[in-house]
């Protein structure tokens, strides 16, 4: 089921090409269409990529710009510039989906509520 973030996105300061992006990649990993193979957090390049990845490519199709990766919006859901041992880095498309809507409701992604609940 799609996830609506209009009620949160203005409280995280997101612009609305980011909110639809956002929810885009969390919808299209909720049903498949962003498959386990092409699911990794630890990459942010070509190939299996992360959510930060996966939402700047939906960006750059739908309006031409991507955004920083590394803004500091997004540290806890990309969960860059943390160990290469961490276990957000295992996550399952499913653990990411609930990381997203935690993130969109919240503000916080909840990583570790996240890997516990799938």
């Amino acid at each position: 089921m799609p996830f609506d973030a209009t009620p949160s996105y203005a409280l995280l300061n997101l612009t609305d090409a980011e909110r639809d992006a956002l929810t885009h990649v969390r919808d299209a990993l909720a049903s498949g269409w962003i498959s386990p193979q092409d699911f990794d957090m630890r990459r942010y390049g070509s190939g299996p990529c992360c959510i930060g990845k996966h939402m700047q490519k939906i960006m750059y199709d739908r309006c031409g710009s991507g955004f920083d990766l590394m803004d500091s919006r997004f540290a806890e859901l990309f969960h860059f510039c943390q160990t290469g041992d961490s276990l957000v880095y295992a996550a399952t498309p499913a653990q990411a989906v609930v990381a997203i809507d935690s993130f969109l409701a919240t503000g916080r992604p909840h990583w570790a509520r996240a890997l516990a609940s799938v």
